[in-house]
């Protein structure tokens, strides 16, 4: 589902960033201002509908946690999604599960 974030050289439209934040903001559900595993594993449950292994989990949080805290901060997932905009297929997929997550078209 991730691609490689030093291909994130796409820029977020203001409409889109917002949407990335709001998405971020659901995900974040003790208000922390970081995802964890936790976290993670509940969107990742909702947006594909199945569970993800503790494999798949740390793998994805290993590659979107830049300052290696064990979580993902709004920063670092928008650079996640920022990536995701540079692949038309992996960006296509996420669009629609996003859409339907926070609910508002036009990401």
């Amino acid at each position: 589902l991730l691609v490689n974030m030093a291909n994130a050289v796409h820029h977020l439209t203001e409409f889109q960033e917002k949407c990335i934040v709001e998405a971020f903001n659901e995900c974040d559900e003790d208000d922390s201002g970081k995802v964890d595993a936790k976290e993670l594993g509940a969107l990742v449950t909702k947006l594909l509908q199945r569970p993800p292994t503790t494999r798949e989990i740390k793998h994805m949080i290993s590659i979107a946690d830049t300052d290696d805290d064990g979580a993902i901060d709004v920063e670092e997932f928008k650079k996640v999604m920022q990536a995701q905009l540079n692949n038309t297929t992996t960006w296509g997929l996420l669009k629609s599960k996003l859409t339907n997550y926070v609910g508002v078209d036009n990401i």
